[in-house]
């Protein structure tokens, strides 16, 4: 299997950045899947959607790739940072841009971060609209990592060894989803020409 490990923000040298890779590094993620990719937001830098996305347009062949990746992906982790209380508007971007053929009915891990004790929002804001057109299937487990310039730095500590673990324990769920909702999505039940967008 495939999993896509997507870096939420747009910042450059973000910590969102660099958890990605850390967790892209350990063994339990390259034990489990045989190609791990890295869609990094802000090195994407994509266009805010409209409708020339449809049409296939000069303008989004900067698409073509991620998307390529998206479709190649059995499961997904998010790696969100917390802005003023919300998702970075990139990455409710990349939402909009991805369709079903992109992340239908294939699981993901949400994983936020925060400098101090937030964290939370985000969690509850994918879940509340960043599955409704997409199909994407979020885990009912999350991992929310706060103090973020602490943890999986240097200095080893009681939080970094909690945090591995649990982040060990998420990823091997995810892992279990993405080998069980393999079949449904070769199952011939899925009609997305007909039942393209969720209803909200």
């Amino acid at each position: 299997m495939n999993l896509c490990i997507i870096s939420g923000s747009h910042r450059k040298n973000s910590e969102s950045s660099r958890i990605a890779s850390y967790i892209a590094e350990q063994d339990f993620i390259n034990n489990a899947y045989q190609q791990i990719n890295l869609l990094d937001l802000n090195t994407l830098n994509l266009p805010l959607w409209n409708e020339g996305v449809w049409e296939n347009s000069q303008e989004w062949e900067i698409w073509q790739a991620p998307s390529a990746c998206l479709k190649a992906s059995d499961a997904f982790i998010f790696i969100v940072p917390e802005w003023a209380g919300m998702v970075p508007p990139g990455l409710k971007n990349l939402l909009l841009l991805a369709g079903p053929e992109e992340l239908g009915h294939k699981p993901a891990l949400i994983v936020t971060i925060s400098s101090g004790q937030g964290g939370s929002i985000p969690v509850h804001e994918l879940r509340t609209t960043g599955y409704k057109n997409n199909h994407i299937c979020f885990i009912p487990d999350h991992v929310i990592l706060r103090n973020i310039n602490n943890l999986f730095s240097e200095t080893i500590n009681e939080s970094n060894h909690y945090f591995h673990q649990r982040l060990k324990y998420s990823t091997d769920l995810l892992t279990a989803y993405a080998e069980a909702l393999k079949p449904i999505r070769n199952s011939g039940i899925i009609d997305n020409d007909n039942y393209r967008y969720g209803m909200s």
